[in-house]
């Protein structure tokens, strides 16, 4: 469960959920009872198709319109009943999906990059999310240039146009390991140690 999907931030779900399991990108309306909020998180919680962003975009509605004075735990207390997850799985997503709104959200990242960025402001978001595609930060490097650790430092972003077919081969050749630490460790030492035979 980690990949964004084009929801509307807090209004969009699913409304009807049919019985072969997908998930229309329909509108959650205004006015659902609390039986019929709760039966969405269910069958959200029930397949894999529900991802964190749906589940958190979920309980914010819920908070929204099922919290009550003097009961302000009710949303939370309803939503753990309906899915089965854990109250503080549910409050991580709900966070997540409050604090980053679908305009910051990049549909090719993990919902966990986008948690590095949840405490930032909403161009920041987007700027480095945007970053974080273009070079295949994983969340340890993302983090790591949020907080201006060592690894941001050592190796300031640069931005560098690639043909489809040499974006290709670079990731080919990376393998498993992230395609930014892959042409800092390989690619971008062995052409300035040619350019310095060149240059000698």
């Amino acid at each position: 469960m980690s990949t964004a999907t084009a929801f509307a931030p807090h209004t969009t779900l699913i409304a009807a959920f049919p019985a072969d399991r997908t998930l229309p990108n329909t509108e959650l309306v205004p006015g659902l009872s609390e039986t019929e909020w709760a039966e969405i998180g269910k069958k959200l919680a029930a397949t894999e198709q529900g991802s964190c962003w749906q589940i958190g975009d979920w309980m914010v509605y819920g908070e929204k319109n099922y919290s009550r004075p003097g009961d302000k735990h009710r949303a939370i207390t309803l939503a753990v009943q309906a899915t089965g997850l854990e109250k503080v799985t549910i409050r991580a997503y709900a966070e997540v999906a409050r604090k980053v709104q679908n305009a910051n959200r990049v549909s090719g990242l993990s919902w966990k990059l986008h948690r590095e960025v949840r405490n930032l402001a909403a161009d920041r978001q987007k700027e480095l999310l945007l970053e974080a595609e273009t070079f295949g930060y994983s969340a340890k490097e993302l983090r790591a240039t949020i907080k201006g650790g060592d690894a941001a430092e050592k190796a300031k972003p640069i931005k560098v146009s690639l043909t489809p077919e040499i974006l290709a081969k670079l990731k080919s050749h990376a393998g498993n390991t992230a395609l930014s630490s892959f042409l800092a460790s390989a690619v971008i030492p062995e052409w300035l140690e040619q350019r310095e035979t060149v240059a000698a």
